[in-house]
């Protein structure tokens, strides 16, 4: 299969792999002009997701000042400083919680590194300590905090490293080590299935495995990931994989008693559960599939054809920040899928929202394209954003596609503005960058 995680067993008595705490970049030692003061980055601060975790960084960084340093507040803090550098708040403040000059962002995001590689590398050396109060459950996440970091788990997601080689070895054992230590932990589960799947040879039958212990745990991602599996695998195909969706969709986030970071979690997983129903009710299926196949007949008849329900989920799944709902429904809008009406105005909105965010995970290159499309034409004025034709922007879209993804379909897009005489290249030249990334043997 190929690798599009990015909407995440070895004997326990093996060798643990090598600390180096040293393996962190140091800081760079950058000053500040004495002409003017620096430009704080903490008012430019639009993002509502931003916004909030800095707030929840703020909170916890003032209870840890306070004297709180017991294992379940190192491990938070440690936790913390990861998903802080993931979500690039070092962009706006430093380690402290107080707002920086713009100019300092490269060597506070090093200083986040160092210091949440170091506080999770004192946690490991204690793991197998005997004080009590470090439960089976903190040590658990402490292991697979730290199988996250060897693994490059987080460098798979949000493009962040964090100071240490990739050791998938090392990974394995300490991912088995976590469900030692906490049989229940279902993230550490479902983190070893994905390992097994995409780095391991051959490793899919027991990356199958864990998924599957992960789901029974109850963990939301993994019983979603089973319904991908259910309907894209040949050798477990199962129309269950409807019925999961449904579920899926219908959680309500607000009734459940989570944490902020596990609630952003499950609504993540509800939108990228209501576009997939989405494309069920298009009549979108796997492409080694006809509808002649029996288990598509049995899909439609459990699921018939229905644009409306399908632009109804697609719908749910953009209101909930889905970037590839937002760039579906930019679609419907200007090619008038699903039976829409084209309407620019409605299309551009929906791909400006797909490329708002200021956090790369959180913005889609397909959008880009769609941007570029739509000043290359402009709206004839039904949209205020995009009125009329504007090539540069056209020309500026597409290579912003191109620097993010490095996608086909971005080099298709520039061919196009190649031959409207926008390229210094001639279409044939991107037409080919396109080929070589769609099949790099081939090429």
């Amino acid at each position: 299969m190929a690798d599009n995680r990015h909407l995440m067993m070895a004997n326990p008595m093996l060798m643990s792999p090598p600390l180096n705490p040293q393996s962190a970049h140091m800081p760079q030692q950058m000053g500040t002009s004495r002409l003017a003061p620096p430009r704080m980055q903490r008012s430019l601060v639009n993002d509502p997701e931003i916004q909030h975790k800095i707030q929840s960084f703020t909170n916890l960084r003032a209870v840890i000042a306070s004297g709180n340093k017991s294992y379940e507040y190192r491990l938070k803090w440690v936790k913390m400083l990861i998903n802080a550098t993931n979500y690039r708040l070092y962009v706006y403040i430093n380690i402290k919680g107080e707002p920086i000059a713009s100019s300092d962002a490269t060597a506070n995001k090093e200083l986040f590194i160092k210091s949440a590689s170091q506080h999770i590398v004192k946690l490991i050396r204690d793991v197998d300590s005997a004080n009590q109060k470090l439960t089976d459950d903190i040590r658990s996440d402490i292991c697979l905090v730290y199988a996250n970091i060897l693994s490059h788990h987080y460098h798979t997601l949000y493009e962040q490293s964090f100071g240490m080689q990739k050791d998938i070895d090392g990974a394995i054992a300490w991912y088995e080590r976590a469900i030692i230590f906490n049989p229940s932990n279902f993230k550490a589960h479902y983190v070893l299935g994905d390992l097994y799947e995409y780095e391991v040879n051959n490793g899919f039958d027991q990356a199958l495995i864990y998924y599957r212990q992960s789901a029974k745990l109850g963990y939301n991602r993994a019983i979603y990931k089973m319904a991908l599996m259910y309907l894209n695998i040949p050798s477990i195909r199962s129309h269950k994989f409807i019925k999961i969706l449904r579920d899926l969709c219908n959680i309500e986030v607000e009734k459940t008693e989570l944490d902020d970071d596990d609630k952003q979690e499950l609504t993540e997983i509800i939108a990228s559960a209501s576009y997939e129903l989405g494309k069920v009710y298009e009549g979108v299926y796997p492409g080694d599939l006809t509808v002649e196949d029996d288990f598509i007949q049995k899909c439609l008849e459990i699921v018939p054809v229905n644009y409306g329900k399908a632009l109804s989920y697609y719908n749910k799944s953009a209101k909930l920040n889905y970037p590839v709902g937002l760039v579906k429904l930019g679609r419907v809008y200007e090619f008038g899928e699903l039976n829409r009406t084209k309407n620019p105005h409605k299309s551009i909105q929906w791909y400006l929202k797909a490329v708002s965010s200021p956090l790369p995970f959180r913005r889609n290159p397909d959008a880009m394209i769609g941007l570029s499309r739509w000043y290359l034409s402009g709206s004839n004025g039904e949209s205020k954003h995009i009125p009329q034709p504007n090539p540069e922007r056209a020309l500026k879209w597409c290579e912003r596609a191109i620097k993010e993804s490095n996608s086909p379909d971005a080099y298709y897009q520039m061919a196009q503005l190649a031959d409207a005489g926008l390229s210094n290249q001639p279409a044939t030249y991107w037409c080919q960058k396109a080929a070589a990334v769609s099949d790099p043997v081939q090429a």
